[in-house]
């Protein structure tokens, strides 16, 4: 097998089949593949395109496929084709959706929800991305995986890797707290901890080598993932079938902002399939400092800014630049995005322990951000708002027996490096021995 099969260009503008990948920079239209690098016309012109996976059902989805709440599995008609390598649909998904008593008693809201992804099998609702990667790239032949993570995405590759046996490398910044270090571990994971420069150095290097699938985001990079945001269309299907009909707001925390680009485009095929009348805003909670969305909205910008690199409580959201289809999907959804402090983070996580709710920092960002979105938007007390609470709290002694060799290590941000690593881990992907099966 050779690493990957680069997108050829579709005949006309409807490729054969429901599925198709295009590119959001140059418009090319491809035939369906799984691929991990950037648009092939926009390279052998010098630049990045982001490609995108589409669905054009040949015809419109039932709406009983909404009729009850269901896990992932229920909607693999409108997820990418995964050749029966769906690990774990199973178990992913259909998580929570519980009314707000204190805190929107507190606010004069009638209706206001929260979606609690702490259900999903490792707690966090990257499981929805990572399911659906990690499927296809086992389905596509790929022995090994490889991810760049601040903590909950690492943490979830990592699980669904280890279910379907397929050796695991994430790739860590400096200082990622010692609680996602040890659940990495405990999903059998090897951890390169390593500098900003040596993330994205790290990931384009196992993404070139041979059955490598680098779980890349969706974002314009050399190496980047069309496929995981399909996954996160899933909120939108659950909540339609949750609430029997569209909310009116729809807060996510972010970092890059896919789960909420990913939303959007399900809340939109809905529409479109006659499942719901109407589309929620799209509203983006961040933490102060690594607010590229609400940066990029408050200056007018078409493309969303790059943020010095700060820290922050909300760790697993503190990135320098989120997507360009982010920032679009909450100007074209007539939404907004907001950035709260440390202390208003932390106050939220208490806020939420009041509705009996644990969660890590980053996921109380949409509460941290309610009181500011309540003075822009001065929503009806009947409107139905819903805040994803991405993930929950991380309890640092749950993984730390593993009884397995330590597999995690500091790395200098060099190729050198990593290739001196992985020999020690018995990951010498040069003489394939990272075939799982020998």
């Amino acid at each position: 097998m050779s690493r990957e099969s680069t997108p050829v260009l579709a005949n006309g503008v409807h490729p054969v089949g429901e599925w198709h990948l295009s590119c959001n920079t140059c418009q090319a239209v491809f035939n369906w593949t799984i691929t991990q690098s950037s648009c092939p016309e926009c390279r052998a012109a010098g630049r990045i395109g982001l490609l995108e996976c589409h669905f054009s059902p040949e015809r419109k989805p039932s709406k009983d496929l909404i009729r009850q709440p269901s896990v992932i599995e229920s909607y693999h008609s409108l997820l990418p084709p995964t050749k029966n390598s769906r690990t774990a649909w199973d178990l992913t998904g259909n998580t929570p959706l519980k009314r707000s008593k204190h805190i929107a008693s507190n606010h004069g809201l009638e209706n206001l929800f929260f979606k609690i992804e702490a259900a999903n099998p490792t707690g966090s609702f990257k499981d929805r991305y990572a399911a659906v990667t990690v499927s296809l790239a086992k389905g596509a032949g790929y022995r090994c995986i490889a991810v760049s993570s601040t903590g909950n995405l690492g943490i979830s590759v990592a699980y669904y890797a280890s279910l379907s046996k397929m050796p695991c490398v994430v790739i860590v910044p400096s200082g990622t707290p010692t609680p996602f270090i040890d659940q990495l571990e405990h999903y059998g994971a090897y951890v390169a901890e390593t500098t900003p420069e040596g993330r994205h150095l790290f990931l384009e290097y196992l993404g070139s080598l041979p059955f490598w699938f680098a779980a890349g985001l969706f974002l314009k990079r050399k190496v980047q993932n069309p496929y995981g945001i399909e996954g996160y269309k899933t909120f939108a299907y659950e909540v339609l079938s949750q609430l029997k009909t569209s909310p009116d707001f729809m807060m996510f925390p972010c970092a890059r902002g896919n789960n909420l680009y990913g939303s959007w485009k399900g809340f939109q095929e809905a529409r479109a399939w006659g499942w719901s009348d109407s589309l929620p805003k799209m509203i983006a909670c961040q933490p102060d400092g690594a607010d590229s969305l609400r940066v990029s909205l408050h200056r007018g910008a078409s493309q969303a800014i790059e943020l010095p690199a700060v820290s922050s409580v909300a760790f697993s959201t503190s990135e320098t630049v989120a997507g360009d289809e982010s920032l679009s999907a909450i100007r074209e959804s007539k939404g907004s995005a907001y950035g709260a402090s440390d202390t208003q983070i932390l106050e939220a996580v208490n806020e939420l322990k009041a509705e009996g709710i644990n969660v890590e920092p980053s996921s109380a960002l949409p509460i941290a951000c309610l009181p500011t979105f309540l003075e822009e938007f001065h929503p009806s007390p009947a409107a139905i708002i819903v805040c994803v609470l991405t993930a929950g709290e991380r309890n640092p002694t749950a993984h730390k027996h593993n009884h397995l060799p330590n597999r995690h290590e500091k790395l200098s941000p060099s190729i050198q490096s990593l290739k001196d690593y992985l020999v020690r881990q018995c990951l010498d992907i040069e003489s394939d021995l990272s075939n799982p099966s020998d």
